[in-house]
């Protein structure tokens, strides 16, 4: 597949595209003006460097590629910062990454195994259905210490989702506006850990985790001031542990911790502070059953 050969006479809005195909063990850098990127069919593949606008970077079927200190920002709908299908070990450090347009995520990495985004400002400014980094049927990836921000509605700081097993989420902050999510965890993707984040949110929900078994939510600092707002919110989950968080809610209806069809699970250790004037610190919602609740500050 993808057996092309694309020169860069060829633009996107103006800018040259670059295209690789069947590369092995070799690099490109120091490129100022890329309309477009693609890296397909190719192993241990390394960009440094790049300067991408219009319709960003999509690595098919390149394994254990790096792209790193690369600057990427797209302005179309549906058009992805990065997209990451079928490549896995590829590892993603050290990158600034906006995109504009509706429905394009800032990072979108799809049917992979062991990607690393590691260390990237990631900024989604559109006004609906844009997501920072997102995981589909992905397993095993770590997303840790990144700068994250979205604005959308309906768009996810980072979302692991469909499958998507043993994720690592770990030590990133995020902001959300409007409504949107920070962390979000669904659609059956278990194992996944969601440790020693910042969340910062003036929208619906800090972290949500939806179907989701054997999950772990733990050491996250939350700071939730929009006025009817989720500090955490679990449901349908089985083997959850959620503990030492410090939750903080300002809004008038805001929930600290909002637990839904959650079994077997432990909830302990937590801090949760709540002013608003119908809130509640934590609210137990059907069936929230053979669950331990322990140690849990609540004010």
């Amino acid at each position: 597949y993808y057996d092309h050969s694309i020169d860069t006479t060829n633009t996107e809005q103006g800018d040259p595209i670059y295209y690789y195909y069947g590369n092995v063990s070799s690099s490109v850098q120091d490129v100022a003006n890329a309309g477009q990127l693609y890296v397909t069919n190719s192993t241990n593949f390394t960009i440094t460097n790049f300067t991408i606008t219009h319709d960003g970077v999509r690595m098919i079927l390149a394994d254990e590629c790096n792209i790193t200190n690369s600057t990427i920002n797209t302005n179309g709908t549906s058009i992805y910062g990065i997209y990451s299908y079928y490549s896995d070990n590829t590892e993603m450090y050290y990158n600034n990454i906006t995109v504009y347009g509706n429905n394009s995520d800032v990072i979108f990495v799809e049917d992979t195994i062991g990607n690393k985004v590691i260390e990237n400002t990631i900024y989604s400014a559109a006004s609906s259905g844009a997501d920072g980094v997102k995981l589909y049927i992905s397993n095993y990836n770590l997303v840790e210490k990144n700068i994250i921000e979205v604005d959308g509605i309906g768009a996810v700081g980072i979302y692991s989702y469909n499958y998507a097993d043993d994720n690592n989420i770990t030590d990133n902050t995020v902001t959300t506006h409007s409504s949107s999510t920070g962390i979000q965890i669904a659609g059956l993707s278990h194992r996944n850990k969601v440790i020693n984040n910042t969340v910062l949110t003036d929208a619906i929900t800090a972290i949500n985790i939806g179907e989701s078994d054997n999950s772990t939510i733990s050491q996250n600092i939350i700071n939730a001031s929009g006025s009817s707002n989720y500090g955490i919110y679990v449901q349908t989950c089985n083997l959850v542990l959620v503990t030492n968080n410090t939750i903080n809610t300002s809004g008038s209806n805001g929930y600290g911790l909002y637990l839904q069809s959650m079994i077997n699970s432990n909830v302990s250790d937590n801090i949760v502070r709540t002013s608003g004037t119908n809130a509640y610190g934590m609210y137990l919602h059907s069936n929230t059953g053979n669950s331990t609740l322990l140690n849990n500050n609540i004010t």
